[in-house]
């Protein structure tokens, strides 16, 4: 397992590589199609931000973080249907 997931280097190889082929045939693969948008608009960002020393203002923060949630959250609940992203921000401001 280690060596595919090596193969498939970076997000958008596991979602092309792994992700896209166990999938044809199903019906799943229309909605990862549409989260493999999601996930190259977020991974661009995270690599500009990563290794091209770009900066994002808080609106666009908050538009990256969004997308990120709809891909993990629409990733995830197709295997495990009880799944919640907890938000931290609503988790820091319960603490208080």
């Amino acid at each position: 397992m280690d060596s595919l997931l090596v193969w498939a280097n970076g997000l958008q190889g596991k979602i092309q590589r792994l992700l896209l082929p166990i999938t044809k045939g199903r019906t799943r693969l229309e909605n990862l199609k549409e989260l493999q948008k999601l996930a190259l608009k977020v991974n661009k960002t995270r690599n500009g931000i990563a290794h091209q020393g770009a900066f994002c203002d808080g609106e666009e923060a908050k538009a990256v973080i969004e997308d990120a949630r709809k891909f993990i959250e629409g990733l995830v609940l197709h295997y495990e249907p009880d799944f919640e992203l907890v938000d931290q921000d609503v988790k820091r401001k319960e603490r208080r």
